[in-house]
């Protein structure tokens, strides 16, 4: 198990998101989602959100979606996993042929 999450101590009020390049197992974000709440931030897992770029979800998505209303990730890594409808899976594709007919329209 992780552990020695640092999160500063305070009453933050909002919505949060956290953000990373990948996402295995989940362990850190649910360490730092921990941290938060035993530091006094007023943390309400349905206004929070993850975004991964890469999302292997090798443990799945339930103890994640314990601690975030919502995640965000790619398709840059490919797997068999059942989708719930609070995570939402970018194309890559899709936003590459954006971005390449915008800087050839400008």
């Amino acid at each position: 198990k992780l552990s020695g999450f640092d999160v500063p101590v305070g009453s933050v009020h909002g919505k949060y998101l956290l953000a990373d390049d990948i996402c295995d197992g989940g362990g850190t974000f649910v360490g730092v989602a921990e941290a938060a709440k035993h530091n006094g931030f007023r943390y309400n897992e349905d206004k929070n959100d993850l975004y991964i770029t890469h999302g292997i979800f090798s443990k799945g998505f339930d103890e994640l979606l314990r601690h975030f209303g919502r995640i965000i990730t790619t398709d840059s890594f490919p797997n068999d996993l059942d989708i719930p409808e609070n995570v939402e899976v970018v194309e890559l594709s899709s936003m590459a042929s954006r971005i390449m007919k915008a800087s050839i329209s400008s």
